[in-house]
């Protein structure tokens, strides 16, 4: 493109005519050829011209121009690199594509619990390696020195002693330095072991399988200990601080508790049932699976299941080998140590005695052995209502009353309830009480549903028609 920096005069002589040029007045500049007017009209330097000229300020030649470009488009490189990099959160390993983004994510739960685990590891890692130098510098020479036997003999006992109390403030150390760094480790070790088992139970054909598999995982996986909870990770004193603990914070409680005869094996196979099988202990494998430990405890604060399953003779027969509810029976209150049985058919039997009827044998404790052929009725527990009604009052009016700190809802529900119960014409009371609520809810909905009907009348009457 041919151009001239400033536009030339043209010559009035008629004999030599100078070409004809086309001039640009607002970039001062000329050119040959129409053409080239036209594409220089479309530059950016033009139209940078022509904003310089509405602002009252001269033009830039070509050269001013092009630098000015240059340097703009370098300040905007480095514009964009600072953004981006002022828009990195190292913490989280992420990156923002607006500052408002970066700020709002700064401001989340997520990113401050991470930075604070950032900032912890990076005081750990510290920490390790100063006590690694500072170990490197303390290490003492060795110098052989030869003694005599006596000093030898003291020195030796001298020295088993500093060994021992030097052994015994490592363990110490390290028991707390392994409670504290192996923790999480063991964590995900054994959560990749339940992992791994509860594929293969998944994938079990038969039930053989599946009790080997269970026999593994309950060898591969520590079990609760009776301080630690069922329900969180509190751990206790002792299993009485465990019981108190879990009925004050989770309001669990052991039914038939004057039948108990082994509370610490009813706390062990809760907590294989929990830690092993991965049951909820009231859904009882009647729910939906779950796949570890922390599930169960989740899934049983969440839905209120923090309580055992008691109801139904399935559930009660499980629990039967804790208890001893042979103080029950009425043959156990009837019994006469004195009382004259046949002997007839009892042969040498060492004391044992066949009952009148035949079918059971007497111990000379007075306790009876039923036939197997009756063991469907022996397993039955069908216990009286009135002696039901009558236990859980006085469970309630013992045991639970007398914590007046606990104040849970389930709680109070129950201690209601009982108190209704209890009273003459209980039931018809509690039967009116639920007819009542169940016609108070109705009429709240039905008063909602007019309210949000109401919001939806589009025509309206006028009140004064003219």
């Amino acid at each position: 493109m041919a151009l001239y920096s400033q536009v030339p005069t043209i010559s009035m002589n008629t004999g030599d005519q100078e070409p004809v040029l086309y001039t640009c007045l607002t970039c001062q500049i000329a050119f040959y050829s129409a053409g080239e007017q036209r594409d220089h009209y479309r530059t950016d330097w033009h139209r940078y011209n022509l904003k310089r000229k509405v602002a009252g300020l001269g033009p830039v030649s070509a050269a001013s121009f092009s630098d000015r470009a240059v340097a703009q488009k370098v300040k905007e490189e480095e514009d964009i690199s600072k953004k981006q990099s002022n828009n990195t959160c190292d913490a989280c390993q992420k990156s923002f594509g607006s500052e408002n983004a970066f700020n709002n994510h700064l401001k989340s739960r997520k990113h401050k619990e991470l930075e604070k685990k950032l900032v912890t590891r990076m005081q750990e890692e510290a920490n390790r390696q100063a006590a690694e130098e500072e170990d490197e510098d303390q290490t003492p020479e060795v110098v052989e020195v030869r003694l005599s036997d006596e000093e030898d003999n003291n020195t030796d006992e001298q020295k088993e002693q500093e060994a021992k109390s030097t052994q015994g403030s490592m363990d110490v150390d390290g028991d707390e330095t392994s409670e504290k760094q192996e923790e999480p480790s063991l964590l995900i070790k054994r959560t990749k072991i339940e992992r791994e088992i509860n594929n293969k139970l998944n994938q079990a054909q038969n039930e053989q399988q599946v009790m080997e598999l269970i026999e593994e995982k309950r060898k591969r996986i520590p079990r609760l200990e009776l301080e630690e909870c069922l329900f969180c990770s509190h751990v206790a004193k002792d299993l009485d601080d465990n019981i108190q603990h879990m009925f004050k914070s989770h309001s669990f409680f052991i039914p038939d508790l004057e039948f108990l005869v082994d509370l610490e094996g009813l706390i062990c196979y809760l907590g294989d049932k929990l830690r092993v099988a991965n049951v909820c202990l009231y859904c009882n494998g009647r729910g939906r699976g779950l796949q570890s430990l922390e599930a169960v405890r989740t899934h049983m604060i969440d839905k209120g299941h923090c309580k055992l399953a008691y109801e139904t003779e399935i559930d009660i027969m499980e629990l039967s080998d804790f208890y001893d509810f042979s103080a029950s029976y009425a043959d156990a209150h009837e019994h006469d140590p004195d009382e004259d049985i046949d002997m007839e058919g009892t042969g040498s039997g060492g004391g044992i005695q066949l009952a009148e009827d035949g079918t059971e044998l007497v111990l000379p404790s007075g306790s009876r052995i039923g036939h197997r052929s009756l063991r469907h009725y022996y397993r039955q527990y069908l216990r009286p209502v009135n002696e039901k009604e009558s236990v859980t009052i006085h469970r309630l009016l013992t045991d639970y009353a007398a914590n007046e700190d606990v104040t849970t809802q389930a709680l109070m529900a129950r201690r209601n309830r009982a108190t209704i119960l209890a009273q003459p014409k209980g039931r018809q009371v509690w039967k009116d009480m639920a007819e009542f609520k169940e016609t108070r809810h109705r009429q709240q909905f039905d008063a909602r549903m007019g309210v949000r009907s109401n919001n939806l009348q589009r025509h309206f009457r006028a009140d004064n028609p003219i």
